[in-house]
């Protein structure tokens, strides 16, 4: 699902957060949520569920061109363990 350039923000991307945890689907494979005005906190809501919940099906997540400055447990997922699936997640480009 590629919603980038969609100027969704903090509470757009919440939005999202709960729409996903709510419906359990595992059909949504890759999500692309760039250039969208999203801070840490959203970022943080939209990580935090996705570990909660590993049977989304998300694989792949773009928060490119964002303005994640201190989310270190996601500029660095090395550190922590990506939550299952995602096996790719991409922050380059943030402020």
């Amino acid at each position: 699902l590629d919603l980038s350039k969609c100027r969704l923000g903090d509470s757009g991307i919440k939005a999202i957060a709960s729409a996903l945890e709510a419906n359990g689907n595992d059909a949504l494979a890759a999500l692309h949520l760039g250039d969208n005005d999203v801070s840490d906190e959203g970022a943080g809501v939209l990580f935090s569920v996705l570990a909660r919940c590993g049977n989304l099906g998300v694989r792949h997540l773009d928060l490119r061109w964002n303005r994640l400055k201190d989310a270190s447990h996601i500029r660095h997922p090395s550190s922590v363990s990506l939550p299952p699936p995602l096996l790719s997640l991409s922050v380059s480009l943030n402020q």
